[in-house]
């Protein structure tokens, strides 16, 4: 099959409008002062022809793309993450074992949900237990070099079951939790140990749902760009992104559409006719990619579902662009050496590649 995927291009001009709905942020509008709604995008690409790729590991859940590193998480409790060179596809190991022992884990931490940094020209995740609490700085670079798990717990006092972990420096953290009521999610900053509630995140905590209703219509897929000044999150049922600065100097909510949705309505309708909007979301270092699906949940995965769409942004919330894939997939990575796309569909376990270098360098220019 031939590697290289077809691209069509398509340049529309676009039209942003910060006034439409004369809405604020409150329980039923996950939302921060500006609005801003987008009709169209200023580039529009699609992408067809995408390669079948195996990467030879069982129960892939989720995937990461760092230098040439592709990071791949699994079911195997006998190494969580599988570790895979690009382009040339050579394994390097699976580390992260189940356990309660040193460096063990009760649970798969899934790729995405992590945090990476460099120091020292070496590549480390700092890696959050979901069960337990505890922090774990994990050297990547070394433990590929020397073919054994080289990581260090960070700290084992964090809070327990936090929905988000993001790392903003090596003192300062974003972290949100539910609520006792399982009504809200409450977001806060951790510094030294020292919790604050900025105006932006105060305004996002608003938002909740009934008592025992799907606490997921509220949940959200969130990063930061390379510095800590900008976080995003793109909500999993709900059709806006908000992206804000930690300490409340920048805060914007986009909607692509003409209409934000309300939690309340939202939470009327028959949960299997609920939309998934938002799927995943990559930050890169000038921009940031949501995959956005727009179907309903009884009719993900079938034939007739729509095709997903990765809207990409600036990090100021500008519109750069949006490209259209050929399939139904759950996640994306990119390659940004090698100018590769991987798209993941883990209900059935594919990988498909394709070649992203065109658009890579126009959303590049774009962004400048």
């Amino acid at each position: 099959m031939n590697k290289r995927c077809v691209v069509s291009v398509v340049a529309f001009s676009f039209f942003v409008s910060a006034c439409r709905q004369a809405v604020v942020p409150s329980a039923d509008y996950m939302i921060l002062d500006e609005v801003a709604y987008v009709d169209t995008f200023p580039q529009t690409f699609t992408i067809g022809q995408g390669t079948l790729f195996d990467p030879d590991v069982i129960g892939v859940s989720s995937i990461v793309i760092r230098d040439s590193l592709l990071l791949i998480s699994t079911s195997d409790n006998k190494g969580y993450w599988s570790l895979v060179s690009l382009p040339e596809y050579k394994h390097l190991g699976k580390y992260l074992m189940k356990g309660n022992g040193p460096n063990e884990l009760l649970s798969s931490p899934w790729v995405k949900q992590q945090n990476f940094l460099k120091e020292q020209g070496r590549l480390k995740a700092i890696i959050y237990s979901f069960p337990t609490g505890k922090s774990y700085k994990m050297d990547l670079s070394e433990t590929i070099k020397n073919k054994a798990l080289r990581m260090r717990m960070m700290q084992d006092s964090f809070p327990r079951n936090l929905t988000a972990f993001i790392v903003l420096d090596s003192t300062t953290f974003l972290c949100k939790e539910i609520n006792e009521e399982h009504t809200r999610q409450i977001r806060y900053i951790l510094h030294k140990g020292e919790k604050t509630i900025p105006e932006n995140l105060e305004k996002l905590n608003f938002s909740s749902v009934r008592a025992g209703e799907d606490f997921n219509i509220l949940s959200t897929a969130t990063k930061c760009n390379a510095d800590g000044s900008r976080i995003v999150e793109a909500p999993n049922r709900l059709n806006q992104i908000n992206v804000y600065s930690p300490d409340g100097s920048f805060g914007k909510t986009i909607c692509v559409g003409r209409q934000l949705d309300r939690i309340g309505d939202v939470q009327d309708l028959d949960p299997q006719s609920r939309k998934r909007t938002y799927m995943d979301l990559v930050a890169f270092p000038d921009f940031f990619g949501a995959l956005y699906l727009g179907e309903k949940r009884e009719n993900i995965g079938k034939e007739m579902s729509k095709k997903p769409v990765i809207q990409f942004f600036d990090w100021d919330g500008n519109p750069l662009a949006e490209v259209k894939l050929d399939r139904f997939v759950s996640a994306y990575a990119v390659d940004l050496i090698n100018g590769d796309l991987y798209a993941l569909n883990y209900n059935m376990e594919e990988m498909y590649k394709y070649d992203f270098k065109e658009i890579l360098e126009k959303l590049n220019k774009r962004s400048d």
